[in-house]
């Protein structure tokens, strides 16, 4: 009897002990010192991987155009560095094409152009004739293309400027791919016109050319800005370089032309 009795309490030991263990494993994997042990839940490498490049791309679309500039560093060059050079603009770039001593480099330009009449404008060329921009670009290659528009189209409304402005970027790319193309900021005004003229005022000029900056991207489009050549310390196309408050005179024209030869990328 005795023996039976023994065999049946350590039956129950054994029973109860079996039931109490995974009661004490969870109190146990229920500490602070378990859960620091368990393992954190990661994401998959493909996921992350995706995740880097997202942010890659979101980091080169909001860069600055400072900061994309900074892979091509400008370099000075002669004046042959501008015989396959064009140029597009409006009387700026007539008065640069007068003026500014680049003699070699083609002129598309004529005082009233702007991005809204440039398809249908026709200007003559030496050595090729009358043409328009698209009968131009398809019959000789260039190898550098300034854009110097905007101050005339500064009236239309600013969605439909910087509409027809990309628009035309993009009709330079797909026709002249293998040129750099430089967008060039407009010139600002003198403070007499500025603080006077609800349109032609440097306020308008700076979100124009933020605007034009915004098309950079540091590796075939070039951001350069010449307002750095002839601002006053308020940031105004200073007085002594004028005659009208919004051109320079001829003579600074040259000094435009020498400012330009610091600017230059080279492939």
């Amino acid at each position: 009897m005795r023996k039976r009795k023994n065999r049946v309490l350590i039956g129950l030991f054994f029973v109860i002990l079996a039931a109490g263990i995974p009661a004490l494993a969870a109190r146990v994997l229920r500490t602070p010192e378990a859960q620091a042990q368990k393992p954190m839940e990661t994401e998959p490498f493909i996921q992350l991987f995706r995740k880097a490049k997202m942010e890659q791309k979101h980091e080169k679309e909001t860069a600055s155009p400072e900061k994309q500039e900074d892979s091509r560093m400008f370099e000075p060059v002669g004046e042959d560095y501008f015989a396959d050079a064009l140029f597009i603009g409006d009387s700026r770039t007539v008065g640069l094409s007068e003026y500014g001593g680049l003699t070699e480099a083609d002129y598309f330009a004529n005082i009233g152009m702007s991005v809204f009449n440039l398809s249908e404008a026709v200007e003559a060329i030496p050595d090729i004739g009358k043409v328009t921009l698209r009968e131009l670009l398809a019959y000789r290659q260039y190898g550098k293309i300034y854009l110097m528009l905007g101050i005339n189209e500064i009236g239309y409304p600013f969605d439909e400027l910087t509409t027809q402005y990309g628009e035309v970027v993009g009709q330079l790319r797909e026709a002249q791919p293998d040129a750099i193309l430089y967008v060039c900021a407009n010139l600002h005004v003198a403070a007499s016109r500025s603080e006077t003229d609800g349109i032609y005022n440097n306020t308008n000029i700076n979100r124009l050319n933020e605007m034009i900056a915004s098309y950079a991207d540091g590796e075939s489009i070039f951001y350069i800005d010449v307002n750095e050549q002839f601002d006053d310390a308020q940031g105004n196309l200073a007085e002594e370089y004028t005659y009208d408050a919004s051109h320079v005179l001829g003579k600074y024209y040259r000094m435009w032309g020498e400012w330009l030869c610091t600017k230059a990328i080279r492939k």
